[in-house]
């Protein structure tokens, strides 16, 4: 059985730190979990517990700390797709998802959020957060709100935030400049289809994108609208901000989504005419031997009335040169008519 009132935890399977804040100054870390220093209450106090791949034992322990729902601790091993937020009595399960950036892609990354009076455990795996990086935004609130543990849930809001903007800047630069080359006059007449590759691995790329954002916007409007963790005019104002960023980044990604499957039709078009410019070429040398083919075919029966009455060079011009040209010219009459070289 563990000490009931410190836990030390295998480094080598899960990582925590504590950081424990009074009166919005940072006061001291621990790398363990005691009860007493975690459950000390007073309101200018708050606890950030970070858990790197915790196991469900920790979370037991913690929910033990701060009466947590049941619910919440099965929340975190559930598998989650994209931001969303569950509220308990006196506590909410919070996912927030971004993408995380790796060799010139990404990929969707995760952090969940336990969220309290006076309490924030985050639950993520290695390498996805960093504490200055949270610490940095939650520096620049109202010292007051910095006490309140939705100070700090803005701060990694925020911070899942700051991870759209660059990848949709290289996304929209990328697709302007695909646009250009797309357009430009000496391509159109012949579009690469390495074009209509990159469109398309663009167009995936920006409805991926568009695909965690849009979770993450209705998860705002519940935070705003049913959450009594931003309440007060600090609270309200910081949510609202980072809600009318949601929005703003959703509006841009479906534009730029539009843009993409416009432009991918566009030379998915161009192509297609090109390939048929092909065929009525081809169609034009098929229709120029035509002729030829069924006077040789067609004389060169071996019936024996045909060779006697076709003997001269006379002979040999009307029906070799001069019935070819004429159905050459008749069919090449009818395909202009009917618009076959326009």
């Amino acid at each position: 059985m563990p000490n009931t009132n410190d836990w030390d935890l295998d480094p080598t399977e899960q990582s925590v730190r504590v950081r424990i804040f009074v009166s919005g100054e940072l006061e001291r870390e621990d790398s363990t979990l005691n009860r007493a220093s975690l459950h000390t209450p007073a309101d200018d106090r708050l606890v950030w517990i970070d858990l790197v791949n915790p196991e469900r034992a920790t979370l037991e322990v913690l929910a033990d700390i701060y009466g947590l729902h049941p619910l919440s601790v099965d929340e975190v091993f559930d598998t989650h797709r994209e931001s969303d937020v569950s509220a308990f009595d006196g506590s909410a399960h919070i996912v927030i998802c971004f993408p995380y950036s790796h060799d010139h892609t990404f990929t969707a990354g995760e952090i969940q959020v336990i969220i309290g009076q006076g309490f924030l455990i985050s639950i993520h795996e290695p390498d996805i957060l960093n504490a200055d990086d949270v610490l940095n935004p939650w520096r620049t609130t109202p010292a007051k709100w910095r006490s309140t543990s939705s100070s700090l849930l803005y701060a990694m809001l925020r911070l899942a935030m700051s991870a759209f903007s660059p990848i949709a800047d290289r996304l929209s630069d990328a697709l302007d400049e695909l646009e250009d080359t797309a357009i430009a006059p000496e391509n159109r007449g012949a579009p690469k289809r390495e074009t209509l590759y990159r469109l398309f691995d663009l167009t995936e790329q920006i409805t991926d994108l568009h695909n965690i954002a849009m979770p993450m916007k209705d998860m705002m409007q519940s935070l705003i609208h049913n959450s009594d963790w931003f309440s007060g005019e600090n609270g309200n104002a910081y949510t609202r901000d980072i809600a009318d960023d949601v929005v703003h980044l959703v509006n841009r990604l479906h534009m730029l989504r539009d843009t993409g499957q416009r432009l991918f039709e566009m030379v998915n078009s161009l192509v297609t005419l090109q390939r048929t410019d092909v065929s009525k070429q081809l169609t034009v040398v098929a229709t120029v031997f035509l002729p030829l083919s069924f006077v040789a075919s067609y004389f060169g029966q071996n019936f024996m009335f045909m060779e006697d009455a076709i003997a001269g060079p006379g002979d040999y011009l009307v029906w070799g040169v001069g019935v070819q040209l004429g159905s050459l010219l008749v069919i090449l009459a009818v395909m202009w008519k009917f618009g076959a070289f326009r």
